[in-house]
């Protein structure tokens, strides 16, 4: 969430998608200068007005390894491969847990609070039928919370067969379809029965299970389900790959780099996340106090105390990052940061370009993505300057020989 919007910096350091997981109640005010900017991005932004986003001179305060740009990163062969035990352990815990099959509950006919219900319903918002508002065959555990307020209790004590008028309103702060906030919507739901669930094991898992639930993923068999997994696991580790590569060299680059953190600028990022946490709890109608306390179980000199320890990682990279920007002449093609982002509001349910720069603006708005969108430009363009030598094995394996090996070292030691 956006209120551990420090946790941010590094996942945009790591050259992760920047600025992930904001779910925000910020106002869209705005000025409509941040607007046009996203027009005048459409240049080649050079290196030196990237530098010029920030107050200081990143060379002042870090000196690069000579090698940077010729580093060695060892990655594993087995860490990325996907096997039969990955696909049967994924179903296991995340699809059978999750998806219990159903048989009708005979002599059940009215509505409960912890039934499970079978329905049919269709959403409309000023008479029209919204995306994600419809669904058909669908199971609800009624007082389970999956639905927004008022729909499962406008069931409870109607009859099987009946068909219910529910008139709701989405909360204000609903992420899943930030668009949908607030808004009024009428559903019509048809209560088709009353289900007992059945314990399913990856031994009985059969099609009618799969075809159950799992055809609108274009799964009709148990073989279709595991290939669907496994394309799934497949797409996932070619994903932590890439990440695993940007997090070692980013690693082997801080380590092999002479960096000083300027107080300056460690209490300007204090002060700002402090005037962050300010406004959440503004918006949660919260002193900061209470706020801190709830979230964080901290006070606020506790609070200023674990940034004054964590923060100074944060900037270090950051620092090393804008020095690799000046070194290597890193410019942004205005063009990729337009389509970022828009992919990102468009993924988000950002309605306004001034609402996306708001939301960060005590951070520097505009100046701020922008100078991590670059970073992570930098990062990436010494990444592929970086050899990665492929090894046998799996990291675990490597860390459990390593620790084997200590332990025999010091039980020999001992023993002398």
């Amino acid at each position: 969430m956006k209120k551990k919007i420090a946790a941010i910096m590094i996942a945009a350091l790591a050259g992760t998608m920047l600025l992930g997981g904001c779910g925000s109640k910020s106002a869209e005010t705005g000025s409509s200068s941040s607007e046009s900017s996203l027009k005048e991005e459409n240049r080649t932004i050079k290196t030196r007005e990237l530098l010029k986003l920030v107050d200081y001179d990143p060379e002042d305060y870090v000196k690069l390894p000579e090698d940077y740009m010729k580093m060695k990163v060892t990655l594993y062969k087995d860490d990325y491969k996907v096997t039969s035990s990955d696909v049967k352990d994924y179903i296991k815990s995340n699809i059978l847990t999750q998806y219990p099959s159903y048989n009708v509950k005979t002599g059940k006919k009215t509505v409960a609070k912890k039934d499970v219900v079978n329905i049919d319903y269709t959403g409309k918002i000023n008479g029209k039928t919204f995306d994600g508002g419809s669904a058909k065959d669908k199971y609800v555990t009624i007082g389970s919370g999956t639905m927004i307020d008022g729909f499962e209790d406008g069931l409870i004590g109607k009859k099987v067969g009946s068909t219910v008028k529910l008139n709701l309103k989405f909360p204000s702060d609903y992420s899943v379809n930030k668009s949908l906030q607030g808004k009024k919507a009428v559903f019509s739901v048809k209560i088709n029965y009353i289900a007992k669930a059945k314990k399913v094991t990856y031994k009985t898992m059969n099609d009618a299970y799969v075809k159950q639930n799992f055809t609108s993923y274009g799964c009709s068999t148990v073989e279709e389900l595991k290939k669907y997994v496994q394309q799934i696991l497949e797409t996932n580790t070619t994903s932590q790959e890439s990440s695993d590569k940007q997090n070692k060299v980013l690693e082997k680059l801080v380590d092999g780099s002479e960096v000083e953190v300027p107080a300056d600028l460690l209490n300007k990022r204090i002060e700002q996340e402090i005037k962050a946490q300010e406004a959440y709890a503004k918006s949660a109608d919260q002193t900061l106090e209470e706020f801190l306390k709830q979230n964080y179980s901290m006070t606020e000199e506790q609070y200023k105390k674990q940034l004054k320890s964590s923060l100074p990682d944060y900037i270090k990279k950051e620092l090393i990052l804008q020095a690799v920007i000046k070194d290597q002449k890193i410019t942004v093609n205005g063009s990729d940061y337009n389509s970022w982002v828009t992919n990102f509001m468009s993924s988000n349910y950002i309605s306004s370009l001034s609402k996306f720069y708001k939301e960060y603006e005590v951070y520097g708005g505009r100046n701020y993505i922008l100078m991590q969108y670059a970073e992570s430009q930098a990062l990436s363009k010494v990444v592929d300057s970086t050899s990665f030598v492929e090894k046998l094995g799996s990291s675990k394996d490597d860390k459990s020989q390593s620790s084997d090996k200590k332990t025999s070292d010091s039980s020999s030691a001992k023993t002398e």
